[in-house]
């Protein structure tokens, strides 16, 4: 029997649809929306921007808005079929919120073949169909879409000058080490979210931009006490607040103690000396 579900999620802010038992034909057409979508049940004809696919149980559905498609059934079984549908105005809002960083995405992918994503797409869908209010549904939402974007969306403007934004911050974190380099220094320095910076630093540097401080930092440290300069003098010279994280994190990246490093260097002078006389 047929049965057709439509569900404003007043919360999430979008429509959730279910289809099930439907043997409709639809035209070649599109919407001014984000459809997400996965069959539970039934085969599908499907073509989409004058490509054609067969559309299986967990293939995964994505459609931008104005994606011209049409479909139609595939033998007798009838279509069970969930999808999401979202704006392009609160996909906006989406991504601020999982990346910092306001965009409208474009998917790469108009079908998906057997993708993990389908199940966190339908435990979304599920909660929405309940009527649930608690946090786990946005979380779950939050999840599935960060899935999406990082795989399955094209490479944005916006990606661009985040890169950029991350050279900017490397270079002032090389000029400033000396200075009390905040996250919120470097935002202001680059006009990016203290999330996005964190995000997208560790991800192109693959560490933070603290650990980066302190890789400057204690490169610095090396050249001081090359130049005599004593493990106290070298912590303040190159920005630590006192001696012993200096001599921490000096030990965990160069593997001696400041005081040691600085020894091999006097013996080399030593050395030096007593050749010359």
């Amino acid at each position: 029997m047929e049965k057709r579900t439509v569900v404003f999620d007043s919360e999430l802010l979008i429509e959730a649809y279910r289809f099930e038992g439907v043997k409709q034909k639809f035209p070649n057409h599109f919407h001014d929306f984000y459809v997400l979508g996965f069959i539970e049940r039934g085969r599908r004809f499907l073509s989409c921007k004058q490509k054609e696919y067969i559309i299986n149980v967990g293939d995964l559905l994505l459609l931008n808005p104005y994606d011209n498609h049409y479909c139609e059934q595939i033998g007798v079984e009838p279509l069970d079929y969930r999808s999401i549908h979202i704006t392009p105005e609160r996909m906006r809002e989406l991504t601020e919120t999982l990346t910092g960083t306001a965009f409208v995405p474009e998917f790469t992918q108009n079908v998906v073949v057997h993708a993990e994503e389908h199940s966190q797409l339908k435990n979304v869908h599920t909660f929405m169909l309940s009527g649930d209010t608690g946090r786990e549904k946005q979380e779950l939402l939050e999840q599935f879409l960060t899935h999406i974007l990082e795989n399955y969306t094209a490479p944005r403007q916006v990606e661009k000058e985040v890169s950029q934004g991350i050279r900017v911050a490397c270079t002032y974190i090389e000029e400033h080490f000396t200075e009390q380099v905040t996250l919120e220094v470097l935002s202001k320095q680059t006009g990016l979210s203290p999330f996005t910076l964190i995000r997208h630093f560790t991800k192109e540097k693959h560490v933070t931009p603290h650990q980066y401080l302190t890789t400057v930092r204690i490169g610095a440290g090396r050249k001081f006490l090359e130049q005599g300069l004593t493990p106290l003098e070298a912590a303040g010279a190159c920005g630590f607040s006192d001696q012993s994280h200096f001599s921490r994190y000096f030990k965990q990246l160069i593997g001696v103690t400041p005081k040691q490093y600085m020894n091999s260097f006097m013996w080399e002078g030593l050395g030096e000396k007593h050749g010359e006389s």
